[in-house]
């Protein structure tokens, strides 16, 4: 059933990042392979692990460990197949360790040098040695942080998305050292750590994560060793973990082939929809405007199947628009430049009544400043000539209050902006630089700069930004 529909899955956006999700959810689940009687169960497998442990232990390679937390039916996700156990993820795990975080320089190593791993080394499911510092050469490097072949490594401080993602090293470079954001996990060589891993990365652990990280800022989420022990862990049986590699390994390369068959798609979708919508600008007139998009308007099924061609058309139209070519000019119009006249009357009688300052004189506009012809009756301007364009003002605290309940609704900046018009949380008695009803604001400063928004209520304080 899964295989037949992958394809389809995989069109749908993000689908192939949800196929995989999917397919480390049926994996860890046991829903994968079918289950065999005959393997030796996990009851089992289990008392092998700990024997090793023990002789660890006794023989002074490891500490012992401290029992772990019986794990209560709430904390078990879904239930097992049978042949299967519950154990925290400590269980199979014979010790633990985080490396060090010299001062470093900003430079990935060069070859001959030693490097410390970035966590996002460990992020992004396969193991990247390039994500590296190099260690300064007066510092001396510690090689019992050494990456190795075959490391479980997962970080302990990351981004909430990302906290505790873990990959296995394959072949490790030479001269690597884990930062002290990276746990390494000394796994039990009972355990198959490909399908450690699988677990770990699954959708259900994320939520142990989530629910048991500290830290207050999404960007930066830490987990401790005690928290990554404690993970609960489905486990199959030994023999069945390999054939639930196997199989996830086949369906993640089909993953691949179809994420890369959705990229040379989606160019050739973009290419498309880039040359349909080319047509309509570089039409010249409205009438042939209209030519062209009777002949863009045959593709539509295929322009607007996907947001991002939809963005496009949208971007064309207001093109088009500001062009004078979505419809055709009336030769009975007043001329733009009669419009001109009564805009600096308007503002020559706000300055008499002293409702405006004067405004500065503007540079006329150069022909290399105008992006295209314009219509027969249309002027160039600048928008200084339009408008007056007034400032924000920042309140303190003692100024404005949470909620409408003061006299005036308060913009605090363009967090506040919505699709078309601001939705103030805070109000004002102030009155200084009030706007009105459907008087543009748009943001000068900061990450959101140019965006716009128009004041739907009849007066509204707007903070400087």
């Amino acid at each position: 059933m899964l295989l037949s529909n992958m394809e389809l899955i995989a069109t749908a956006p993000g689908g192939v990042a949800k196929l995989r999700e999917l397919i480390l959810t049926l994996a860890v689940q046991g829903k994968l392979v079918p289950q065999d009687p005959a393997d030796e169960p996990a009851g089992v497998l289990l008392q092998k692990i700990r024997a090793e442990k023990d002789r660890l232990v006794a023989e002074g390679k490891i500490k012992r460990d401290k029992p772990l937390a019986e794990i209560a039916e709430e904390e078990k996700p879904f239930e097992l197949p049978q042949g299967w156990e519950w154990v925290r993820l400590g269980v199979v795990v014979n010790a633990s360790e985080a490396g060090w975080s010299p001062t470093c320089i900003g430079s990935p190593r060069r070859p001959g040098h030693w490097g410390v791993l970035k966590v996002s080394a460990v992020s992004w499911g396969r193991f990247d040695p390039t994500a590296n510092k190099e260690l300064p050469s007066e510092l001396t490097p510690k090689p019992e942080y050494e990456v190795k072949d075959g490391d479980f490594l997962l970080s302990r401080a990351n981004t909430a998305e990302l906290v505790a993602r873990s990959v296995v090293v394959g072949v490790a470079e030479p001269q690597l050292m884990l930062s002290d954001k990276i746990i390494r996990l000394a796994v039990s060589s009972q355990m198959n750590r490909a399908f450690l891993n699988m677990v770990n990365n699954a959708s259900y652990s994320r939520e142990h994560y989530a629910a048991n990280a500290s830290g207050t800022s999404s960007s930066m989420k830490n987990v401790s060793r005690e928290v990554v022990l404690a993970l609960p862990v489905p486990l199959p049986p030994l023999a069945e973990q390999s054939r639930i590699v196997t199989r996830v390994e086949a369906l993640m390369r089909l993953c691949d082939a179809l994420e890369a068959k959705g990229h040379m798609e989606a160019a050739q979708h973009a290419q498309l929809v880039s040359t349909l919508l080319g047509t309509l600008t570089a039409s010249t007139t409205p009438e042939e405007l209209a030519a062209h998009w009777q002949r863009v308007a045959q593709h539509f099924d295929l322009l607007l199947d996907r947001p991002e061609a939809i963005d496009a058309l949208e971007q064309t139209l207001l093109q088009l628009a500001v062009r004078g070519l979505l419809v055709p000019q009336d030769p009975t119009d007043e001329p733009a430049s009669a419009l001109l006249q009564k805009i600096r009357a308007e503002k020559d009688r706000l300055i008499a009544t002293g409702q405006i300052k004067r405004d500065k004189p503007l540079p006329p506009i150069t022909d290399e400043e105008k992006p295209f012809e314009l219509p027969v009756g249309w002027e160039w301007v600048r928008m200084g000539a339009l408008i007056e364009l007034v400032s924000g003002q920042h309140l303190g605290p003692s100024e404005y209050v949470d909620g409408l309940t003061a006299s005036l609704p308060y913009l605090t900046g363009p967090a506040e902006f919505g699709a078309l018009s601001p939705d103030p949380t805070r109000s004002t008695h102030e009155r200084r630089a009030v706007a009105i009803c459907d008087d543009i604001l748009i943001t000068v400063k900061g990450s959101g700069v140019g965006k716009l928004n128009v004041v739907k209520h009849d007066e509204m304080l707007s903070v400087g930004s």
